[in-house]
């Protein structure tokens, strides 16, 4: 899996990518994208391209482990799912939303 910058996360937005947190780094776009299309997060012509492990934690292998889901149209997930699925496990995060809530966990995150 490709790595990426917490400060690159810039380039992204809500409706092309979002943030699996807590997710080790071995997992394949198209399991993800079977994932959000049997939850109903995706519609099944949104497609998952690329998924990008998060590398400049402060805390190195210690600390966060987050992916970068990019997808291959802009468009809207299903925020209502979104919220489904972030209870109890794992969550998704808005791009936005990780970058403001969690900059401090990354060495680049103040250079947004």
């Amino acid at each position: 899996m490709k790595e990426i910058e917490f400060k690159d996360l810039k380039n992204y937005n809500d409706s092309n990518s979002v943030v699996l947190c807590g997710i080790i780094p071995d997992c394949e776009p198209a399991d993800v994208e079977e994932f959000f299309h049997k939850t109903g997060f995706t519609t099944e012509s949104k497609k998952v391209t690329e998924l990008r492990h998060l590398s400049d934690n402060v805390k190195g292998d210690e600390g966060r482990s987050d992916i970068l889901v990019i997808m291959s149209e802009e468009g809207s997930c299903n925020p209502f799912v979104r919220i489904q699925l972030s209870q109890g496990g794992p969550s998704i995060k808005w791009t936005s939303d990780f970058i403001d809530n969690y900059k401090q966990d990354y060495i680049s995150g103040n250079e947004i």
